[in-house]
């Protein structure tokens, strides 16, 4: 019996921020902060056209090796090979998704119902 599972997401990036990345970044904002005598902290805010933004470290771009800093008038960043194997992989899930939308809202009613 073939199993209909849903396809894996194996990258370090969460689902939700690779989309968010992958359709437009227009503004980087860097922010570092003194935490004690000899230390301080970093982050870069990454935000859209449409107000909204994603808190990221410094070390984004190296830890996750999907996106390049890469200027255009697409936005901020473009694909890597691997975070053009990540788009693929995410179309297949929302094929499987669109497949077993049915299932899934009831699955969610259930699970709301008894925890």
């Amino acid at each position: 019996m073939i199993e209909d599972k849903r396809p894996t997401w194996d990258y370090k990036t969460p689902e939700d921020l690779f989309r968010w990345l992958q359709s437009g970044v227009t503004k980087i904002e860097y922010k570092w902060e003194m935490t004690g005598v000899d230390t301080s902290r970093d982050w870069l805010f990454l935000s859209k056209d449409d107000k909204t933004t994603h808190k990221v470290s410094t070390n984004f771009l190296k830890d996750h090796l999907l996106f390049n800093f890469d200027p255009s008038y697409r936005g901020l960043f473009s694909l890597t090979y691997q975070g053009e194997q990540a788009a693929k992989r995410l179309i297949e899930i929302k094929k499987w998704e669109d497949n077993h939308k049915k299932e899934l809202n009831e699955y969610n009613r259930l699970k709301a119902k008894f925890g």
